[in-house]
């Protein structure tokens, strides 16, 4: 058994029985989501510090920077690797793996019953031993409720943030700004400028077909973005540039102006 002692009560009095205590291997696995987060070292120093005191064993440590959301399988090769090393430790001593929080397991719920199904026990810092399979999976679960709630919270305030900074009215007959709106029309207004900014560069536009064009953009990198929540972008399509076309060298020839150039239409 991996548990140090434990008392019965029995007839009135409490009996210590199994007092013997087993030597135990730890693995010791920290994780950060991001790079930004600079916690590793002070997760591992708790960690060492709990086995110390336990009178436990460290033979081996893992240290990964990934995110707990979604089946570690596919998401955390380190942790992958602190599993594999458990499992062969296990062969000759009772082994555990020690994290400094429950969250470092996982915050996917569905991971609870993959970590169960391992056979290897897990124990978090703070506790006097490893955690049962409910305990186990209850704070699994529970992390990622919290999570989900989390995520919730925070979707719905950047919606009531941006929902108040929207601004109201604007088309495209405004001054077109580098840093537009977050709205359809400034969305529009961005693509606009940065085709006109690489276009008003090209000597040869007057002589350039809209196909040309087109593919002269692409060329360049520029793409009109379609979505300002995912980001998404597309090519420059013929289409689209007949669509916007007057309003293009409208801007191309206010950036040559301030380029000092002289400008010739093009692009029939």
């Amino acid at each position: 058994m991996l548990t140090d002692t434990y008392t019965t009560r029995r007839h009135g009095r409490r009996r210590a029985e199994n007092t013997h205590v087993k030597a135990i291997h730890v693995v010791v696995y920290t994780r950060v989501s991001t790079a930004a987060q600079n916690t590793l070292s002070q997760q591992l120093e708790r960690c060492e510090t709990h086995a110390k005191e336990r009178g436990w064993t460290v033979v081996d440590r893992f240290a990964e920077i990934g995110s707990a959301f979604g089946p570690f399988e596919k998401n955390r090769p380190v942790f992958r690797k602190a599993l594999d090393r458990a499992v062969h430790e296990a062969t000759q001593f009772d082994t555990v793996i020690l994290v400094d929080d429950i969250t470092r397991l996982s915050r996917h719920g569905p991971d609870a019953d993959r970590l169960i199904a391992t056979g290897i026990s897990f124990c978090v810092r703070g506790c006097s031993g490893p955690l049962g399979k409910g305990r186990l999976r209850d704070g699994i679960r529970a992390a990622s409720k919290t999570s989900r709630n989390k995520s919730v919270a925070q979707r719905d305030a950047n919606q009531t943030r941006d929902k108040d900074a929207k601004p109201r009215g604007g088309n495209l007959s405004n001054p077109i700004r580098v840093n537009g709106h977050e709205t359809s029309s400034g969305r529009v207004r961005d693509n606009i400028l940065r085709a006109a900014e690489c276009l008003a560069r090209q000597p040869d536009l007057p002589n350039m077909t809209l196909e040309q064009v087109a593919l002269n953009l692409t060329n360049h990198g520029v793409r009109r973005v379609m979505s300002l929540k995912t980001l998404r972008e597309e090519d420059w399509t013929v289409r689209e540039l007949n669509r916007h076309w007057d309003t293009i060298l409208a801007e191309i020839v206010r950036i040559q102006a301030q380029l000092g150039w002289p400008f010739e239409q093009g692009a029939a």
